[in-house]
C-alpha cells in the first residue's frame, strides 16, 4: 500500500462522507455526527480505531449509526480519506508538537 494522500481523500469524502459531516468537518447535530475540529475531536484517537469504525461502521448503542464503507471503500481509499480528515480538521486546532530534531 502506498503513502496516504490527503487530496485523493478529499475527493473520496466529498463523494461519500460531505452529507453527514459537512464540508467544514463540524459535523450535524440533527444526524449525529462528531464535530472533527473540536477539542475532543474523534481524530485524536489511534489509526487503527478510526479505520475500524470508517471500515466497519458504528452501531446504533449510542443513538448514532455510521454506516460500514468497508465494502464500498478500498483500504487505501480509507486510508486516504483519515489523512484528509486529520490534514483539513485536526492540524488547524489541535496539532501535535513537532517532535526536536537532533543535530
Amino acid at each position: 500500500m502506498r503513502a496516504p494522500d490527503p487530496a485523493k481523500g478529499a475527493e473520496i469524502f466529498r463523494l461519500n462522507c460531505i452529507a453527514c459531516h459537512q464540508a467544514d468537518g463540524k459535523g450535524s447535530k440533527q444526524v449525529g455526527t462528531p464535530d472533527y475540529t473540536a477539542a475532543d475531536s474523534p481524530l485524536k484517537r489511534p489509526d487503527a480505531e478510526l479505520i475500524a469504525v470508517i471500515s466497519n461502521g458504528k452501531g446504533e448503542t449510542e443513538g448514532k449509526m455510521m454506516p460500514p464503507f468497508g465494502n464500498v471503500l478500498a483500504p487505501q481509499a480509507i486510508h486516504d480519506v483519515l489523512a484528509y480528515l486529520r490534514e483539513a480538521f485536526l492540524k488547524p486546532n489541535a496539532a501535535p508538537a513537532p517532535a526536536a530534531k537532533k543535530s
